[in-house]
C-alpha cells in the first residue's frame, strides 16, 4: 500500500503539479515565480518518491532482519539507471524508430511495454546491488549468511 501511494504521489506530481502551481500562483499574485519554481522542484520531488518506494522494496522485500535504511546504494543506482535509461529510450523512440509505421495503433503499446521492461531491469539491478552490499557487510562483520 505504501509503495502504491508513493507511485501515485509521483504521478500526481507530474500530472497535476503544473496546474496546482498555476492556481497557487494566481492566488498569491506570484504566478510566474511559482510556476518557475515548480518547474525546477518537480523532478527532485518525483525522484524522491521513487527513491523512497525503491527503498521500501529493498528493505521490506527480503525476509531478513535488518535495520531500516532510508536510502540504499541499490535504490540510488536503480533510480539513476532508470532515469538515464528512460531518457536514452526517449531519444531512441523520438529519433531512430517508427513504431507507429511498423505496428500501427499498437506502436504505443509496444513502446510502453519496452519501457516497462527497461524499468524492471533497473529495479532488479538495484536489488542485486543491495544484495551484494548486504552480503559483503555481513561477511566483513562475521555474520554467517
Amino acid at each position: 500500500a505504501g509503495i502504491s501511494a508513493l507511485t501515485v504521489a509521483a504521478l500526481a506530481v507530474f500530472l497535476t503539479g503544473g496546474d496546482v502551481a498555476r492556481i497557487v500562483g494566481e492566488h498569491t499574485g506570484w504566478s510566474h515565480a511559482t510556476i518557475s519554481l515548480w518547474q525546477y522542484a518537480e523532478w527532485p520531488i518525483a525522484l524522491f518518491f521513487v527513491l523512497f518506494a525503491l527503498a521500501l522494496i529493498y528493505n521490506l522485500g527480503p525476509n531478513l532482519r535488518r535495520p531500516w535504511r532510508w536510502t540504499t546504494l541499490g535504490s540510488l543506482v536503480a533510480v539513476l539507471a532508470w532515469v538515464a535509461a528512460s531518457l536514452a529510450f526517449r531519444v531512441y523512440v523520438h529519433y531512430f524508430t517508427s513504431y507507429s509505421r511498423s505496428y500501427g495503433s499498437l506502436g504505443a503499446v509496444m513502446v510502453l511495454l519496452l519501457w516497462l521492461y527497461i524499468t524492471g531491469l533497473a529495479i532488479l539491478a538495484g536489488g542485486a546491488i543491495d544484495a551484494v552490499v548486504c552480503r559483503e557487510s555481513d561477511r566483513t562483520a562475521g555474520i554467517s549468511v
